[in-house]
């Protein structure tokens, strides 16, 4: 795959690949953006529509531990749902930038909501998800999400101590 070339020049015929109508092939899109380092893409993938390869794409930037993904990766800690505040939290806490503490806190922090009646998880979570109390779904994920912020925190913090 492109993505195991690590040139800045697969990069147009991956971004093409995000396009395609096989989510498999998008998936290994991202995964591929991500080896070669390319933020750009990916933080277009992080605004886009694909909860799984926005998911997938803050992993990347995570690892990628480019600072030009912090913003978008604070953008996407409210309003994209718990799994995904988890993601970027995760890879906030890998880039170390303290400019994510304040959006950390405020996410570590929050109170437990309710979700509405059509509230059913996220599909990815689990097979039996629908079976499941949709309460109970979406304050495991909330959780989730402030337990990665927290980490996320003390990563940072210990970054900036080590600097």
């Amino acid at each position: 795959m492109l993505g195991n070339v690590y040139d800045a020049r697969a990069v147009e015929s991956l971004v093409t690949a995000l396009k395609d109508q096989d989510s498999v092939v998008r998936g290994e899109a991202v995964e591929a953006l991500g080896k070669i380092g390319a933020v750009e893409p990916l933080v277009a993938v992080l605004e886009g529509e694909d909860s799984y390869l926005a998911h997938t794409a803050a992993e990347a930037l995570g690892k990628i531990g480019d600072e030009r993904a912090v913003v978008p990766l604070i953008a996407v800690l409210k309003g994209h749902g718990y799994l995904m505040a988890r993601a970027a939290a995760e890879a906030l806490g890998q880039i170390g930038d303290a400019r994510a503490v304040k959006p950390l806190l405020a996410l570590r922090d929050e109170k437990e909501i309710l979700p509405d009646e059509s509230y059913r998880g996220d599909p990815y979570l689990e097979d039996n998800w629908w079976q499941r109390d949709p309460n109970e779904v979406l304050r495991e994920e909330q959780a989730d999400a402030q337990q990665a912020a927290a980490t996320a925190l003390q990563m940072i913090r210990s970054k900036q101590v080590h600097e």
